[in-house]
């Protein structure tokens, strides 16, 4: 062994170092335990958790990812068939959400197609120079607008459920009884994206349009008269002020979306042609 002071060679049993006399015993007793580790090259040791324990949980998103795809698949086969009855019945609350969201994805994806389409006509008939327009703004503009119309619809619904039939049922159910009475429209939307991709038909594209905005409108009609009311306020008069609000909110909503869209529009192509959209016609 070495003396810990001087670095001499000394023999083990040595209580004292011959070179310069430092007590072995007492730097002996105050010398860190050695570390269990340094046998094995002094590598920390990893607590990283085994790569088996990420596959399991992408496995079990997977899993829940595939369950709640199914469990919406037939809440869609269920209120097309029966939309009033199958809406009540007990169900998930994201299902509302997921309508609403997919419906307002296939109209906006089919309107920024449609408009894509009709300015690359337009362009394509001043000039062949200009290059297709982008569509990635008023995408997702006429998306959040869409998505947002449609759950103020639901909203003003529910308050006015909530306060003329003195219902309590939880606003997330009634997302989910709302957008189930509407399931028609989540596949008209559908169909009018498909149909405008593939340039189908434009007057059926066109009825497809339509039906896929207003179908997600007449839920706060039939709600109205199917709703059970606690209440004792009449449901044609509930019905009358509803539609009041609706389209109160509704034409204000539009005004300022619609202005904000058009605009948007209208700068994407003073940015292909300049100035004057139309090139001096």
């Amino acid at each position: 062994m070495k003396c810990p002071n001087c670095g001499t060679e000394i023999d083990a049993d040595s209580r004292f170092c011959t070179n310069c006399g430092a007590s072995i015993i007492g730097a002996a007793q105050s010398a860190p335990a050695s570390d269990p580790e340094a046998g094995t090259g002094g590598a920390p040791f990893s607590s990283q958790p085994a790569p088996s324990a990420s596959r399991d949980q992408l496995n079990a998103t997977a899993e829940k990812g595939k369950q709640v795809a199914a469990g919406y698949w037939g809440f869609l086969v269920r209120t097309l068939k029966h939309p009033i009855q199958a809406s009540y019945e007990e169900t998930s609350k994201i299902y509302g959400y997921i309508s609403i969201g997919l419906a307002s994805f296939f109209l906006a994806l089919g309107f920024a197609l449609m408009m894509h389409n009709v300015v690359s006509a337009v362009t394509g008939f001043y000039s062949s120079d200009v290059p297709a327009p982008s569509m990635v703004g008023p995408f997702f503009g006429i998306f959040f607008s869409l998505a947002i119309l449609f759950l103020l619809v639901a909203v003003i619904t529910y308050a006015v459920v909530h306060l003329a039939y003195k219902a309590a049922t939880p606003f997330h159910v009634f997302i989910s009884q709302y957008a189930g009475q509407a399931t028609l429209g989540v596949f008209a939307s559908a169909l009018f994206f498909l149909f405008e991709l593939v340039k189908l038909n434009n007057f059926l594209t066109a009825i497809l349009l339509v039906l896929g905005i207003g179908l997600f409108y007449q839920p706060f009609a039939s709600i109205i008269f199917t709703y059970k009311n606690n209440g004792t306020f009449d449901r044609l008069y509930t019905y009358l002020i509803t539609t009041v609000v609706v389209g109160i909110a509704q034409s204000i909503f539009i005004s300022v979306v619609a202005l904000s869209l058009l605009s948007q529009i209208v700068s994407e192509l003073q940015g292909l042609f300049g100035s004057n959209p139309f090139g001096g016609y």
